[in-house]
């Protein structure tokens, strides 16, 4: 009977072997389509168990020198993007990882940037105000704001629980404003 090494902050079916680790961050950047920070990726990777974080760290420092990815600032971060070779190895190497592994950290990280989306166009700022805070919500979208909102309460718990609330449901919240604003 062989005992399997077990490493910190890896889950159950997680990843190991750091050459697996480049190619899923390759995969993963190719399928998404779209550059993350390293807090972005690392959060992918460990929201989930699937490497450990010096395992991660190490694999993306190797495919920044050996420049299957390269760095660029996005919104004040940098983010990373794959390069050409970055693309031909995701292509050609995916199939080496299970597909289980590759569906969960596709997955993870399409919620990632759907939360990112959905902060960006329901944005609440949260703002120390004599006796306790100010929460402004808004709804942005292209060109004007569609609602905008403050309110007082008078204490932070209070206010970050405005805040997810908020961020949670927001066209539900500007429906039933609506119907109060115009119900007789």
């Amino acid at each position: 009977m062989s005992k399997e090494t077990i490493v910190p902050g890896i889950g159950i079916g997680g990843l190991k072997d750091k050459y697996d680790i480049k190619i899923l961050i390759c995969y993963l950047l190719h399928t998404i389509q779209t550059p993350l920070s390293r807090d972005q990726l690392n959060y992918v990777f460990q929201d989930d168990q699937i490497v450990n974080y010096f395992s991660f760290c190490d694999a993306l420092a190797e495919l920044l020198e050996t420049n299957h990815i390269q760095t660029k600032r996005q919104c004040n971060q940098e983010v990373f993007e794959l390069n050409a070779l970055g693309v031909e190895t995701a292509k050609q190497l995916y199939q080496s990882l299970p597909t289980s592994l590759r569906d969960r950290v596709v997955t993870t990280a399409m919620k990632l940037l759907a939360n990112i989306k959905n902060e960006k166009e329901n944005e609440v700022i949260i703002k120390p105000y004599k006796n306790g805070y100010l929460v402004k919500c808004t709804i942005h979208e292209i060109n004007f704001d569609l609602m905008s909102y403050e309110v007082f309460v008078p204490d932070l718990l209070q206010a970050e629980k405005i805040k997810v609330k908020f961020q949670e449901k927001p066209s539900k919240i500007y429906q039933g404003l609506i119907q109060l604003l115009l119900d007789d």
